[in-house]
């Protein structure tokens, strides 16, 4: 019996496989990449600086060896390094290694501790010891209330009716009112402040050739003026940035950026790196005309920092800062919020929705034209070029077969004419397509983020009228019971219970006095989004109104010059052919010899 035995090598991971592994073990959990990588040729030599000579199974053991040799004490010195390292950007007042901050289960911090680190690592503002409490905010919302007599109710008791007509009666009447005159933090000073005019250039894109930890990826050179930063980002670096803005700056029109599918596409082609440098460019300077992204640290650190260590280690401290929570967390980025509500601003809402709407539909369709009208201009391009060859064949055989012939400089003056011709077409398409139609393009995209800020306004102001008009008919219910102990009273008014439960109006105002705090903080971050996406609309209008103006000067100094030059070859054609008109007759003699039929004229 022949026993054939088939061996099957099962194949080693893949490179993306075995980067995604070394990402997380050795990256996400703090190391130093350079020394694993000097780990790693002490170990092979120059060889083991590639990552296809090691397999899985190696990386996984030589990892464990870095991670842990003589009892974990390379542990300790990285955390050590780590510790140093955060104590540069701000992290001195954090008493935990970076090591034990990563652990699985770490101990959970007291409640005071988490409140305070929530409100220093805001923007990074560790430094300024001015921020107000939320417990003292809460006691300044219930003195109001204890203020409130029946004077300023009957004053105030037409304000705030709603266009949906679910809430028929004030909700003043029921205690729920908001202060504007809360305290602001005063806006963050940065370099970039001292400058009313921000330019970013986004330019030479560079290739980074794969490693231990990255396929291979663009870099684009990012420049600030007048501030003269210079530093290098990829593509994924603009992603996160946006992201993070979303996070600190819910309340801000966060533009997009372009997309990242790339399929079906050489990403490291040039004229791919070069629009994508476009896009980012744009998405970059409407950043810098927004005053409160502006001024942010935030920003300021991605223009600044140029060490890609020290960068990443900047990403992870704001990466710890959580989602605002509060009207009280957006004063203290935004000096400028409003929260006051009014059906005029409602109806202005209205109008920013409806606009946006019709917009971005009317947009789709100039950008579908723009699309046709380039195709067709191409089309036009192409048949012209091939006219202009024509005219150039009948040149060619008029000059092989005669001396001087007036007729063929008219040919060679043609093909000229429809090379000059097509080629002008050619940079007016470009025109067209590249500077214009990407410029409003992006525009689109632009309004369109302001439904995101439209959706949250229209999410707060349901959760609101929800809010208010099931505290008014508890309320209602409870003061009909006539029964002062179920209605859940603060402490500082039960001493004046007798006075409140004949006075039906401040009764209905004292009643359930936590559940009106927490329908006034509804209220409040309405009315806080509110404001805020009408000032962004508006803000936003001028700014795309600045910079459409700005576009369409450029682009029609662009198409003059071409048209320009163009009149300037048709001038130098004219010329050629008053020259050649002037030759006399009895120079044009016809060639004495019989030339052979030559078919090589017709291709």
């Amino acid at each position: 019996m022949i026993i054939i035995i088939i061996l099957i090598k099962m194949e080693d991971a893949s490179i993306e496989d075995k980067q995604k592994f070394l990402c997380e073990t050795i990256l996400d959990k703090g190391y130093d990449s350079n020394q694993f990588v000097q780990f790693l040729i002490n170990k092979r030599g120059e060889d083991g600086a590639d990552i296809a000579n090691w397999t899985m199974n190696d990386l996984k053991q030589v990892v464990t060896e870095f991670t842990n040799p003589n009892g974990g004490q390379a542990e300790k010195e990285q955390a050590k390094k780590d510790q140093q390292k955060a104590s540069m950007f701000g992290l001195m007042n954090d008493p935990q290694p970076k090591n034990e901050v990563q652990n699985e289960n770490p101990k959970p911090k007291p409640q005071e501790q988490q409140n305070k680190e929530k409100h220093e690592s805001i923007q990074n503002r560790s430094n300024n010891k001015n921020i107000e409490p939320k417990k003292q905010i809460k006691n300044e919302e219930n003195n109001n209330l204890n203020n409130i007599n029946n004077d300023n109710i009957n004053k105030n008791s037409t304000i705030n009716k709603q266009n949906s007509g679910n809430i028929v009666n004030s909700d003043i009447e029921y205690g729920v009112i908001i202060s504007e005159n809360k305290k602001c933090k005063p806006t963050e000073i940065t370099d970039l402040s001292k400058h009313d005019i921000i330019k970013i250039t986004i330019s030479n894109p560079e290739k980074k050739d794969a490693g231990f930890f990255n396929k291979s990826y663009i870099t684009y050179l990012v420049s600030t003026s007048p501030v003269s930063y210079k530093v290098r980002r990829r593509y994924s670096d603009f992603v996160w940035l946006r992201t993070t803005l979303q996070n600190h700056f819910p309340s801000n029109v966060i533009p997009p950026i372009p997309k990242k599918n790339t399929i079906g596409v050489d990403k490291f082609a040039d004229s791919f790196s070069l629009k994508r440098a476009r896009g980012l460019e744009k998405f970059m300077n409407y950043l810098a005309n927004d005053p409160i992204i502006k001024n942010s640290q935030l920003f300021y650190d991605f223009l600044f920092i140029g060490a890609e260590t020290d960068f990443n280690c900047k990403k992870k401290v704001y990466e710890k800062v959580k989602q605002l929570t509060d009207v009280q967390d957006f004063r203290e980025v935004d000096e400028n919020a409003k929260l006051l509500i009014n059906g005029e601003k409602e109806g202005y809402l209205e109008n920013i929705k409806d606009y946006a709407s019709i917009n971005t539909h009317l947009f789709k369709k100039i950008n579908y034209s723009f699309k046709l009208l380039f195709d067709e201009m191409n089309t036009v391009i192409n048949r012209m070029e091939e006219i202009s060859k024509l005219w150039a064949q009948l040149n060619k055989a008029g000059e092989k077969y005669f001396d001087n012939n007036t007729t063929c400089e008219s040919y060679k003056q043609m093909s000229n004419l429809f090379k000059i011709w097509s080629k002008t077409l050619k940079e007016q398409n470009t025109v067209i397509n590249v500077d214009i139609r990407e410029h409003f393009k992006y525009s689109r995209k632009t309004i369109q983020s302001i439904k995101v800020l439209v959706n949250s306004v229209e999410t707060y102001r349901h959760k609101y009228h929800k809010g208010v008009k099931s505290l008014i008919n508890k309320k209602e219910d409870l003061f009909k019971r006539g029964d002062p102990s179920k209605w859940e009273l603060d402490p500082k008014d039960k001493k004046d219970i007798s006075k409140i439960g004949v006075d039906k109006k401040l009764a209905l105002v004292k009643i359930c006095s936590k559940e009106t705090l927490n329908v006034i903080g509804l209220k409040e971050f309405y009315g806080y989004y509110l404001n805020k996406a009408i000032n962004e609309y508006e803000r936003m209008r001028n700014l795309m109104g600045s910079i459409n103006k700005n576009v369409i000067i450029t682009n029609i100094n662009k198409l003059t010059d071409i048209l320009g030059q163009f009149h300037i070859c048709v001038g130098e054609i004219k010329s050629a052919l008053d020259i050649a008109a002037n030759i006399k007759v009895n120079d044009n003699k016809c060639q004495l010899n019989r030339i052979p039929y030559d078919e090589n004229l017709l291709k």
